[in-house]
């Protein structure tokens, strides 16, 4: 399967489109959402695989906060995402925000290792 973000304009959702290697859209998978209305969630700025998993990397804003947030898949078939690992814009990037697919790119991601490649356009 080929995993990539599409933004469902009308629901104003972001979605994991899940293709076969037909090209036919097998499904849709919803983006880990909290349940508090407090934090206002970004696009995902990256889905690929680790280790037989989909994983996420996007961003959510609390406040003046600016987040990254990993993801790792559990359960593909019931949707279950736990949270790996959350850093701030600051401490990662030394400004408190960025916009993902415009000042950087993800290139890979490893979870259980710790590691993100990410190409910084600045």
């Amino acid at each position: 399967m080929l995993h990539f973000v599409v933004n469902h304009v009308q629901q104003d959702e972001a979605l994991i489109a899940a293709v076969n290697w037909e090209g036919k859209t097998c499904r849709f998978i919803s983006w880990p959402r909290p349940s508090s209305h407090v934090f206002h969630w970004a696009m995902p700025a990256y889905v690929g695989q680790s280790q037989g998993r989909l994983c996420c990397m996007g961003g959510d804003i609390e406040g003046n906060s600016a987040r990254v947030t990993i993801w790792v898949l559990e359960d593909y078939d019931k949707e279950e995402w736990v949270k790996k690992h959350t850093v701030s814009y600051s401490h990662l990037f030394g400004i408190s925000r960025w916009q993902p697919g415009f000042d950087y790119n993800v290139v890979a991601i490893h979870p259980d290792r710790n590691l993100v490649f990410i190409v910084v356009r600045r």
